[in-house]
């Protein structure tokens, strides 16, 4: 398993955020289909008793054999806006589990733990280190130490998201983008979240990230355009 990044074609993610394991089949399905690079598994959507390294690490193991398509694992906590509310046990273990199955494997830099569970992952797969705020306004000295951070824990791609609420928000996020591409050696996602963020998911945007994302059956975070819209931006 494994996941290549070039700055030729746009690669894109679909994220599958599913009750129960009988729609996280549909979507995943309906994902491939759709033309995803990247099937991201939001395992944190799945009802909190299915948040078992076990049933998800059979799921998940089970489809990404099925249909070949690479695999995202990321279980997004209530803090960076996602549904998981379980106890760091239960994180880390559906997490390293993950590492087992999946092309990449989303670990919160923020969240407690965070660097020694990288450290048992990177081994074994690549890790997207990753960092939402919903609600503070976009800041490029934050981005820069937490993408520097990520880059020095040995993250395969480094994943910085901001709430998108002004014309000058998404040039500070585009502007981050281009810095990113130019300074760092790890791949990196830079994402402006909100309707008005979604340019910068699209056109040279999405080529210079490493990967960006396109909405499935639900979208994951509000801005996210078609798999259609990203694949005509940069033809």
């Amino acid at each position: 398993m494994g996941v290549s990044f070039d700055t030729t074609s746009a690669t894109i993610v679909v994220p599958i955020m599913a009750a129960s394991l009988e729609d996280v089949a549909l979507q995943w399905e309906a994902a491939v289909g759709a033309g995803a690079d990247i099937v991201e598994w939001r395992i944190d959507a799945l009802e909190p008793q299915l948040w078992d390294a076990e049933t998800v690490g059979e799921s998940g193991a089970a489809l990404r054999a099925q249909f070949g398509t690479p695999v995202l694992a990321t279980m997004r906590t209530a803090k960076e806006g996602g549904g998981f509310t379980g106890s760091a046990a239960q994180y880390r273990s559906i997490l390293r589990d993950a590492g087992g199955w999946a092309d990449l494997v989303d670990v919160e830099v923020g969240y407690r733990g965070a660097e020694e569970l990288i450290a048992e992952l990177r081994g074994r797969t690549a890790v997207v280190g990753s960092f939402h705020d919903f609600t503070t306004e976009p800041s490029a000295a934050t981005t820069v130490q937490l993408l520097g951070q990520m880059q020095d824990l040995g993250c395969g791609v480094g994943k910085v998201a901001w709430m998108v609420t002004t014309e000058a928000d998404l040039a500070l996020v585009k502007n981050l983008q281009v810095w990113a591409a130019e300074h760092l050696s790890m791949p990196t996602v830079v994402i402006g979240m909100g309707p008005l963020g979604t340019e910068s998911r699209l056109g040279n945007s999405a080529l210079i990230s490493a990967f960006t994302f396109a909405r499935g059956s639900v979208e994951s975070a509000p801005g996210q355009p078609t798999v259609e819209e990203i694949r005509a931006s940069v033809s």
